[in-house]
């Protein structure tokens, strides 16, 4: 996650990748998160690194989900918010996920309280 850049303050708060070090300049080129291959560099100072939380149940969820099995994938989003507790931000993107279970099943009053249960525990997250 980038923070304090002072040249690009609206990139504060964005995810990336560290793509590679330039150890002459000291900084790290990153890759913001996004469908863009827009690119920065930043002192490591700006970078705060973040650990992608995940569990066997959110795995079984996301192979349901992309094989259209829309139930069983909502049942393992479901089970593995016991595993997100104490952790808002991947509790986020479970909430998220399930969300998006439910509005392609067409349950969209569920999938709305998902989506609004997702935006209060993060809700400086764009997606």
């Amino acid at each position: 996650e980038i923070q304090g850049l002072k040249s690009k303050p609206e990139l504060n708060g964005k995810r990336a990748t560290a793509m590679s070090k330039d150890e002459s300049a000291g900084r790290w080129e990153v890759k913001l998160d996004g469908p863009a291959d827009e690119r920065v560099r930043c002192k490591p100072e700006n970078l705060q690194v973040v650990v992608a939380k995940t569990s066997p149940k959110k795995a079984q969820g996301d192979a349901n989900f992309k094989e259209g099995r829309l139930e069983q994938a909502i049942g393992c989003y479901r089970e593995a918010l016991e595993d997100a507790k104490g952790d808002a931000e991947f509790a986020a993107t479970i909430q998220s996920n399930l969300a998006a279970a439910y509005a392609k099943k067409g349950d969209h009053d569920k999938a709305l309280a998902a989506a609004e249960e997702a935006i209060r525990l993060r809700p400086d997250w764009a997606k």
